[in-house]
């Protein structure tokens, strides 16, 4: 056993192709400690790479990659029919100059093609280069014992033993965005799939040929395992059950090094320790775990079978103490998360201290035979289903665990058999657990795709079995039991699994395979002449540990009854009260960095159907929260009482809801998804109806609300009254407003946090020179002109931004011979559009001032660039997210220092404040404004501007604000 790796990369040189696959390879030096090496190909940037572990042919000839002629292989598992073929392949002319089963790969590759793999019987990942036919071929056992996985994207080729070393790549892969609701379902994440976007396991059975020219893979079948009903006579089933597995352990002690057996007490691994004791000239070693705990002691049993074959034994005792004081290193082991893996750990360190370097196991009994009960189970499935299939909508209300997987029974579907069989959480429960809805865990379920299972109907307990072999076994058990023993250097072996017995036990008819009073009683009846009556008569057990006790003392479960997500808690406090089994909650420590703290929703009036100030801010906190969301640290969702539907740009269609103007459908939704959350935000004062309805169903709900400016200095209602005192924080967003709230509203301080508006993280600041010029052209801009320009509603109720004020200005600056050019930007409605061209015609100014009416938010920096300052001496403004989008263009700007353009221009420090009822102070201002030190740095302005009001750091900012 080895690990392997490989990687094509047209866009590597060498130097990086050398590296890339050695760092590879380092991640699992694990699996392979007695040696590396590797091989490059520099014409088509090829790179392979090997971790070996010694059991065949411990000399350097079984070095690896190994090549014969033009064929370079690396290769991980163990072939245990090598020496026939060998023989066969001597034969037919071949030399060899090792005695190891690798060198027999190669030769049998090249004498017959990828028809070989049908002929090795054992377990085995393997990778060959032929240099010749620029052809990359991979292969995988029929039982897929031996993991392989592989990316294919841009011309890039990447396979390796473990996920885990495809970080190591070179290559930026992205998380598979549906991995944890697989494993939350499963208990482990089902092949084909991985934690890794488009990292995929190789099917079974299966051989994958890469061309290097084209860039083209094809995947074909070389072998498979097909059900029949051949084999009817009981009589000769037993002998031949007997005969195959005989010669299966034979097979699986081949092995320079030396080589033990796996002994629960339980009847597969008692089958396989006689068998091997019969197969072995000196006394075999046996090694067994137990625990001082009673009722999970089986050294009784592992004694019965230990006297009987007189083996050298290890039996070892694992303390609670050493289980606890372990598992950072098994946090550390997992190369895929699983509920399961702990018990591999601590027999395969065992093997290892004792000196072993493979040890056989008992692994696929319970799999082929009919040992779990889940095999019982199938028949109340079938029977269960012919009620109406509504009817299991009411499982996910029960209480009782086992009884929520009758929800499965919903789907006629190969996934929701092993589910409901087996399954781990419900799509309900999942959903409370990530940030995900029950409709797209259950669209992620469905994308798994089983195929060639037999028919359930007809043959119920051959289906289970494909379901046990096919997915648990496979996607768990084995990969489990690979990780975890290589993460010790120790080779596990699985004779159930060799390949002429799982032929053989595919072709027993249902019947006579799973006939019987007890479980397994086929294979135990064609063992009883060896098997103790004692082994077989008892009661399963099972290999596990006594975790649902010990994991009460874990120190990080208290962490998970605590948990901010509110169903992470739930479960780990059920738990802790005997009301969950410990997987369940052992599965949520490792997947406790994605799962979600707290429940956020933002509520506004307008963001998308809207232009302003306010919309602005609330696009970018929509966008921020969904950021935030994306690192698993929060749900985000947000409803507008007025909009249709999102810029998705901002937040996807998923994590908003717009009512269009549909009051009660917005007060009642908001609210009732509202009490369910940790935190609501709230983009209006005008919302306080909503805020206080939440604050009364459900005190525990932090409220936020967002204070912009004049919405919320004026005299405030009763019931508005009322909610600013409810509201948990108010976050005004500048000083002045600040100061408003508490001196009008004696709001309390303490609870009022300047929250700074935000550049947009997609506003543009530079614009094609070839715009800028049309606009010169449209408004008549000549050379000698100083350009001026306001963007800003003109509304006829809000005579405060200070346009009109400029334009006082503009006619003495004229009557002064100055040129100056004033281009008032922005939507006005009729009276102020009538009222503000009366005052141009009243100065003479119509050359001079444009408006300019609404301008889309792509093309506001062509007018920034255009102009040479930014004029806004409003009095009653809230922040000016203006004033910092004009300075983020390197525009200069002038405002007033009245309002919350203070904070916009940083005291000063980024612009010029005047008192906007100065008129003397504007004129000056926008005739020395040359003066200001920033004013001819406009690349120094930009980066001050991005330091402070940059879009990262207010999504850090409310980050924090969501999370505390």
């Amino acid at each position: 056993m080895c690990r392997i790796a490989g990687l094509i990369n047209p866009y590597f040189e060498q130097s990086n192709l050398q590296h890339h696959i050695q760092k590879m390879c380092d991640v699992q030096a694990h699996g392979g400690p007695d040696g590396e090496g590797y091989f490059v190909d520099e014409s088509v940037n090829l790179a392979l790479g090997h971790r070996r572990l010694s059991l065949i042919d411990l000399s350097n000839a079984g070095h690896q990659p190994m090549q014969y002629q033009h064929l370079h292989i690396s290769f991980n598992g163990e072939i245990y029919n090598y020496q026939e073929i060998r023989n066969d392949l001597i034969a037919r002319g071949h030399q060899f100059h090792s005695h190891s089963d690798t060198e027999v790969i190669l030769h049998a590759y090249q004498e017959w093609g990828t028809a070989c793999f049908k002929l090795f019987n054992g377990m085995f990942a393997i990778a060959i280069y032929d240099q010749y036919l620029k052809k990359l071929i991979l292969a995988r056992d029929v039982a897929g014992i031996k993991p392989l996985y592989y990316f294919q994207q841009n011309q890039q080729f990447v396979f390796a033993s473990e996920v885990k070393a495809f970080a190591a790549s070179g290559l930026k892969i992205e998380d598979d965005p549906n991995w944890k609701i697989y494993f939350l379902s499963f208990g482990f994440i089902p092949e084909p799939h991985t934690t890794l976007k488009n990292v995929k396991s190789l099917a079974p059975g299966k051989v994958l040929i890469y061309n290097l020219q084209t860039q083209q893979s094809e995947i074909e079948t070389f072998e498979s395992l097909i059900f029949s009903s051949q084999l009817t006579n009981e009589e000769e089933v037993n002998q031949l059950i007997n005969s195959t597995l005989k010669a299966a352990v034979k097979r699986h002690l081949i092995s320079d090094a030396p080589i033990g057996v796996f002994l629960s007490g339980g009847i597969d691994s008692s089958i396989i320790s006689l068998l091997a004791a019969q197969n072995s000239k000196q006394p075999i070693q046996t090694l067994s775990v137990s625990f001082n705990e009673d009722a999970y002691d089986e050294s009784h049993y592992q004694k019965i079978i230990q006297q009987k074959i007189n083996s050298q034994h290890t039996h070892y005792t694992i303390t609670k103490k050493e289980y606890l004081d372990a598992l950072p290193q098994l946090k550390q082991a997992f190369d895929q998360p699983s509920n399961d893996a702990v018990n591999s750990w601590f027999i395969s360190r065992c093997a290892k201290q004792n000196g072993l370097k493979a040890v056989l196991s008992g692994l696929g009994g319970d799999e082929l035979f009919g040992g779990y009960p889940s095999f019982k189970r199938i028949d109340k499935a079938i029977a269960l289903r012919k009620l109406p299939l509504q009817l299991f909508n009411i499982a996910d209300h029960l209480s009782n665990d086992k009884l929520k997987k009758l929800l499965f029974l919903k789907e006629e579907r190969t996934y929701a058999d092993y589910l409901f069989l087996r399954g781990f959480y419900t799509p309900k429960t999942i959903s409370k657990l990530l940030d995900a809805t029950e409709d797209e865990i259950q669209g992620a379920l469905r994308k798994l795709k089983y195929e060639n299972s037999p028919r359930k109907k007809e043959v119920p307990k051959n289906y289970v079995s494909w379901l046990e072999q096919n997915i648990y076994m496979r996607s768990q058990l084995l990969r489990d039991t690979d990780y975890m023993s290589m993460q010790h250097g120790i080779e596990v072996r699985v004779p159930f699994l060799d390949k002429d017995f799982l032929k053989l036990v595919h072709q027993i008819d249902p019947k006579i395979k799973f006939k019987g009073d007890f479980p397994k009683a086929a294979l135990v009846n064609a063992f009883k002449d060896i098997l103790p009556p004692e082994i077989y008569q008892r009661k399963k057990m099972g290999f596990t540990f006594p975790f649902q006790e010990w994991n009460k003392s874990h120190p990080e479960i208290n962490k998970i009854a605590q948990h901010s997500n509110k169903q992470v808690a739930k479960l780990g406090k059920l738990f802790l009260n005997n009301k969950l089994h410990w997987s369940r909650c052992y599965a949520l420590l490792q997947i406790e960095n994605y799962l979600p703290l707290k429940d956020a929703l933002f509520l506004t009036l307008k963001t998308f159907s809207h232009t302003g100030g306010i919309e602005k801010v609330n696009r970018v906190l929509m966008k921020a929260g969904t950021d935030i969301q994306s690192k698993n640290l929060i749900r985000f969702h947000a409803k507008s009482l007025y909009d249709h539907a999102p810029d998705e740009k901002y937040i996807s269609k998923r994590r908003f809801e717009g009512f269009e103007g549909l009051l009660f459908p917005f007060i009642f939704k908001s609210v009732k998804k509202g009490i369910q959350c940790d935190v609501v935000m709230l983009s209006h004062i005008n919302l306080a109806l909503v805020g206080l309805l939440i604050k009364v169903l459900n005190p525990k709900t932090k409220l936020m609300l967002q204070a912009h400016g004049i919405e919320i200095w004026g005299k405030q209602s009763f019931l508005k009254r009322i909610f600013l005192n409810k509201v948990d924080l108010i976050l005004p967003v500048s000083q002045f407003t600040k100061d408003n709230l508490v001196h009008q509203h004696h709001i309390d301080e303490s609870k009022c946090l300047v929250f700074h508006n935000s550049l947009d993280p997609f506003f543009e600041t530079h614009s094609p020179k070839k715009i800028e010029s049309k606009l010169k052209d449209q408004y008549q801009i000549l050379a000698t002109d100083c350009v001026i320009t306001t963007l800003t509603r003109l509304v006829s109720s809000e005579k405060y931004k200070g346009y009109d004020k400029v334009i006082a200005a503009l006619a003495k600056l004229k009557q002064e011979g100055k040129k100056y050019k004033y281009l008032i930007l922005g939507k006005y409605d009729e009276q102020e559009y009538q009222r503000v061209n009366r005052l141009i015609a009243q100065f003479d100014l119509k050359e001079e001032v444009k408006l300019c009416g609404f301008i889309p938010d792509e093309e506001i920096s062509s007018y920034f660039r255009l102009a040479n300052l930014f004029v806004m001496p409003s009095q009653k403004e809230g922040f000016g997210i203006v004033f910092i989008e004009a300075m983020a263009c390197g525009l200069p700007v002038v405002g007033g220092n009245l309002d919350g353009s203070v904070d916009a221009l940083a005291n000063g420090d980024f612009g010029i404040l005047i008192d906007p009822n100065d008129q003397n102070a504007l004129i000056d201002a926008i005739q020395n404004y040359q003066h200001h030190p920033l004013s001819k740095q406009p690349q120094e302005l930009i980066n001050l501007v991005n330091q402070n009001f940059g879009y990262p750091q207010y999504k850090e900012k409310l980050e924090k604000l969501l999370l505390n």
